[in-house]
């Protein structure tokens, strides 16, 4: 049989159930409220990051053009020491 006393005890768990309960409602709608303020700022970063993304990609498409005028350069300045050996080697031997 249950007594006055065991309904009491019963009462005061369920009461201490119930606060335990409500906090961890809390917590969660803390929680919540701290993502819904992070989800934007990702989102920024990410659009950021796939911004640079997109302009480091435009910058590997001009590479090859970087690389024809690397090429045509050192053409020139193998033509100019090629001249310069041949001035130099025609002044020196008579």
């Amino acid at each position: 049989m249950t007594t006055a006393a065991d309904w009491k005890y019963m009462s005061e768990t369920l009461g201490e159930i119930k606060n335990t309960l409500t906090d961890i409602q809390k917590r969660m709608q803390a929680l919540e409220l701290r993502e819904a303020g992070c989800s934007p700022l990702m989102t920024s970063k990410l659009d950021a990051a796939f911004r640079k993304l997109d302009e480091h990609e435009a910058k590997l498409k001009n590479l090859p053009r970087m690389e024809v005028t690397a090429a045509i350069a050192a053409w020139v300045a193998g033509l100019c020491a090629a001249s310069v050996i041949t001035y130099l080697i025609t002044r020196l031997l008579p």
